[in-house]
């Protein structure tokens, strides 16, 4: 899977409430490998004016360890890691 596939997916909890859509990835880069691990993202309607650079957001994003699966086309995340990993930078 490609990072450009995951952008605009629909998140939801493991509960079943829908999100957002995620809107940003957040990546740390491995200078030795020239690649990348995914640290956070970012959805919903604030995700998006974060990305167009109108507003800092700080509720809108999770962490990627939050990630459980990823089925039917929604990225399912773990409800009691959501509150934890909402950060801003």
């Amino acid at each position: 899977m490609k990072l450009s596939d995951l952008l605009f997916l629909e998140i939801a909890d493991e509960g079943g409430r829908r999100l957002g859509h995620l809107i940003d990835l957040r990546c740390e880069p491995k200078p030795q490998t020239n690649e990348a691990d995914i640290r956070e993202f970012v959805y919903g309607y604030g995700g998006l004016a974060e990305r167009l650079g109108l507003k800092r957001v700080v509720r809108e994003r999770i962490s990627w360890e939050s990630v459980r699966k990823i089925h039917a086309g929604i990225l399912i995340v773990s409800p009691t890691e959501k509150g934890k990993t909402r950060s801003a930078r």
